[in-house]
């Protein structure tokens, strides 16, 4: 696959250790179908690589993180887009059927990874 442009590398990075990985491709098709599709200009993205060790960290201080959480494998972003409700992005990206798609309705975003097709819902 083709490396992602520059600026995505940059946003996607590990905000903790501003490590960066290379982050599977397909994740920006339905980010950038949905501020298409929405019109929304701004994408906050929350979370996209995670480095092992900060998300070993995240799951010691409760949150809701996988063990082995597609973000350390560079396949999954959480987003949110301005001015979108987030049950509307999480049915948009769920019709684009490219892997997980959770949500998280305390925090205001949905996940999205290249991994199987499965939903949930956050607490």
């Amino acid at each position: 696959a083709a490396p992602l442009p520059q600026t995505w590398r940059r946003c996607l990075r590990c905000h903790h250790t501003t490590q960066r990985i290379p982050m599977d491709v397909r994740l920006l098709a339905p980010i950038r179908a949905a501020a298409a599709h929405f019109e929304s200009r701004f994408v906050e993205i929350v979370s996209g690589f995670r480095a092992p060790k900060y998300n070993l960290s995240l799951r010691k201080k409760g949150r809701q993180v996988a063990r082995d959480s597609q973000h350390t494998h560079g396949n999954a972003v959480d987003f949110r887009l301005a001015g979108v409700a987030v049950t509307d992005l999480r049915q948009f990206v769920r019709q684009r059927r490219l892997g997980g798609v959770g949500y998280y309705p305390k925090s205001q975003f949905i996940h999205a990874d290249t991994g199987p097709i499965r939903t949930w819902t956050a607490e």
